[in-house]
């Protein structure tokens, strides 16, 4: 038998209407299953979700002076007005939580989004000191110092007292912005706070203290308005001024707010009473100096008796007639 030749098949006229409702059904899934096999090809990128960032030591935005304590770690975070950073500093102490310099530089134009919050530019009240000291320092009791406290960069403050395991502990804040009465659109902008949480088992309360006088700020906004440092008027000269750092110190010494340790008093020794002097037996001595019992036995000798004594003459008494005449010798 013969092949039976092969014959076209063609859509019938009235099929046209099938064919376009046929083509609008299947392109949409089509292209939704190419879109789905491209996105498998790709590998997906991770986001993170927090703003935070791990700088390395070396762009602190604050230093501590030489000698420490060292710079251990920073964690950097974007905010919608500014930055802020927690450096870690060397602990050697037991009193819980860590040993940190909290800095916030605010003004100028951060890349972080409106939403990522803001800082606070206004000068912390004591409420505000307070909650901060009970974050850092849970469940001590700290007293605040109530002189005057500048460093190089203008005043500041500070709490300290004495921890549970014998630790010495301050906190210090500093606010360094313009305190303008009025500000314009020219008034120089700018805050920078600082905060210092140290506790250490063997440096005193000075010690501690020297740290806020050698930090070092490290950051600035490239800005010609942001200027945070104060500049206030006289009296005296030296108050206010840059390069003059003022000490808690009186004409006594340093001023502390931390009560010096009690040392309990420690009883006197119990001295041994005196010893009781024992009679020693005492020994006779003969006249002639020698020890009884020491003595040699008296060698036999030869009695030598006394001499003579000499005769004594009586006087003879008066004769009389009844008496004869008589002579009385002591010698006879």
């Amino acid at each position: 038998m013969g092949a039976r030749p092969v014959r076209a098949i063609r859509w019938p006229e009235h099929g046209s209407s099938l064919r376009r409702r046929v083509h609008a059904i299947c392109y949409p899934f089509a292209a939704i299953l190419a879109l789905a096999l491209a996105g498998c090809a790709n590998t997906p990128k991770v986001a993170p979700l927090s703003n935070s960032t791990l700088p390395p030591k070396e762009q602190a935005f604050v230093t501590p002076p030489p000698g420490g304590p060292a710079v251990l770690g920073i964690v950097q975070k974007d905010y919608s007005n500014g930055v802020q950073q927690d450096i870690t500093l060397a602990n050697r102490s037991k009193t819980p939580g860590q040993n940190l310099l909290r800095v916030q530089v605010i003004g100028g134009h951060p890349e972080a989004p409106e939403k990522a919050g803001r800082l606070s530019d206004a000068f912390p009240d004591e409420q505000e000191i307070s909650r901060e000291i009970k974050q850092f320092l849970p469940g001590m009791r700290l007293t605040r110092a109530s002189v005057l406290l500048q460093n190089s960069y203008g005043p500041f403050s500070y709490a300290a007292g004495r921890s549970a395991s014998g630790d010495i502990c301050l906190y210090a804040w500093q606010h360094l912005s313009q305190q303008l009465s009025r500000k314009t659109i020219f008034s120089p902008r700018g805050t920078i706070q600082i905060r210092l949480r140290l506790c250490d088992p063997k440096k005193s309360e000075l010690d501690l203290l020297r740290t806020m006088y050698g930090l070092s700020i490290n950051v600035a906004v490239l800005e010609s308005s942001w200027d945070p440092y104060l500049r206030p008027s006289s009296p005296p000269d030296a108050w206010g001024r840059a390069g003059h750092p003022i000490l808690p110190q009186s004409m006594e010494g340093f001023v502390g707010v931390v009560p010096a340790r009690q040392v309990p008093a420690r009883s006197a020794p119990r001295l041994a009473p005196p010893p009781v002097p024992v009679a020693q037996p005492v020994q006779a001595v003969n006249p002639s100096g020698a020890v009884r019992g020491d003595e040699p036995k008296p060698a036999i000798s030869v009695i030598v008796p006394p001499p003579p004594s000499s005769a004594i003459t009586l006087p003879s008494p008066p004769a009389t007639s009844n008496l004869n005449e008589n002579t009385v010798s002591t010698g006879g």
